[in-house]
């Protein structure tokens, strides 16, 4: 009868402790897992934030070299190349 209980009680904590070890090894894929999530979310966000920041720098960059082209930097030149450059973003004119 004792053997049979000394046995149980050695089966148990061999299950118990396997399983608390299994339990950590889930809770650390667990965080390695939505660490992981994070850091891609986080790129595509800041791809998704760069992308209009780089097709406005393009549009900037267009726009001085068809000043550089032209030449002239009176106010109403530069307001009518400014205006144009603007006209294909601009959804609703007046």
């Amino acid at each position: 009868m004792y053997r049979f209980v000394i046995l149980f009680l050695v089966m148990a904590s061999v299950a118990g402790g396997l399983g608390y070890f299994q339990e950590n090894r889930w809770e650390a894929s667990a965080v390695e897992r939505s660490d992981r999530q994070a850091r891609l979310l986080a790129r595509e966000v800041a791809q998704e934030v760069g992308r209009p920041v780089e097709v406005n720098a393009r549009v900037i960059e267009a726009l001085a070299k068809l000043v550089e082209i032209q030449g002239d930097l009176s106010s109403n030149v530069l307001q009518l190349m400014v205006s144009a450059q603007r006209a294909p973003f601009v959804p609703f004119h007046p």
